[in-house]
């Protein structure tokens, strides 16, 4: 799992981390979930990440390894483990649309993220 983030869980009470990418040959962003609890503490931790700036949140990025998943709550480090620990099934998925950005010139989908047609070839939108 890379790229974790804290989120609200979408089908329980509670949180759940993910894990986010984009498919290289459609505009789609999927979302998986895996749910953590509804203890307090990880209340905290998700009031932590939602006020956080990009930088701090760079910094104390959840953390993930054999089943365990390390997480900051504003003030230490807590750990918690999945319910079957490294065997843990996704939660649920979700698949969003990336929108098309508005731009003259003209687009495509190439290695998970929209590029435009410049004079100097194909670059990022």
């Amino acid at each position: 799992m890379e790229n974790l983030i804290l989120a609200r869980s979408p089908k329980h009470k509670g949180v759940s981390i993910c894990s986010s990418y984009t498919l290289s040959d459609a505009p789609t962003l999927i979302t998986h979930y895996w749910w953590l609890g509804d203890a307090d503490w990880l209340e905290a931790a998700l009031s932590w990440w939602v006020a956080a700036s990009p930088l701090e949140q760079t910094y104390r990025r959840p953390k993930y390894s054999d089943g365990v998943v390390s997480l900051w709550d504003g003030r230490e480090w807590r750990h918690t483990r999945l319910p079957q620990g490294g065997e843990t099934m996704v939660e649920c998925t979700e698949a969003v649309p990336v929108p098309r950005p508005k731009s003259r010139l003209p687009l495509r989908w190439h290695g998970g993220r929209w590029e435009k047609n410049t004079a100097k070839g194909w670059v990022p939108a």
